[in-house]
């Protein structure tokens, strides 16, 4: 059961409606006027057997208190591409740029994950949780690791071009302006 007050809860729900199929668990219900979204457990399999999750704090061999500083994201991407696979480095990647666009400033260590669906399977990267927004409540929050050296949610957008060059289509080489 998570809490979600006011835009936290509305993204909540946006989020849930992709269902597990975009890594996101399946929501069961809503309470308290829309303020709590129910979820059904992706750790738990048949008859609430559990199944083995492992946060990257765990696969990095950081202590909870250093959740926010014993990695980066770029950290967290290549150990995907090497312990799963460069899709799921893809993946991690898309939810990161969810989590800015929706300016989540809490996707700290604990809140990424692996899951071993079976005996001595390969891990996944586990659906996203704690899902929420900061920004509405802490406007000059900022990116709980790093990316690049940076944790500003700036320093995740895109590079811009200069304007001749975006007008003109061009990208990456010298534009002519014909």
């Amino acid at each position: 059961m998570c809490y979600y007050p006011g835009a936290q809860q509305g993204y909540a729900r946006v989020a849930a409606t992709t269902r597990a199929d975009k890594g996101i668990p399946e929501e069961l219900d809503t309470l308290s006027d829309g303020k709590v979204l129910l979820v059904k457990r992706f750790d738990r399999g048949a008859g609430g057997a559990r199944i083995h999750i492992e946060d990257f704090a765990q696969v990095f061999g950081v202590y909870s208190g250093r959740k926010y500083e014993g990695a980066s994201y770029h950290d967290i991407a290549s150990a995907l591409s090497a312990a799963v696979s460069p899709a799921a480095a893809l993946e991690f990647v898309r939810r990161l740029a969810l989590a800015t666009i929706t300016g989540n400033g809490d996707v700290h260590l604990k809140n990424w994950s692996l899951i071993y669906r079976g005996v001595c399977d390969k891990p996944e990267l586990a659906p996203i949780y704690d899902v929420l927004s900061t920004v509405p409540y802490i406007p000059a929050d900022a990116m709980a690791l790093s990316i690049g050296g940076e944790r500003t949610f700036k320093a995740l957008a895109a590079p811009r071009g200069n304007r001749s060059q975006i007008e003109h289509g061009c990208r990456s080489q010298p534009c002519s302006m014909r």
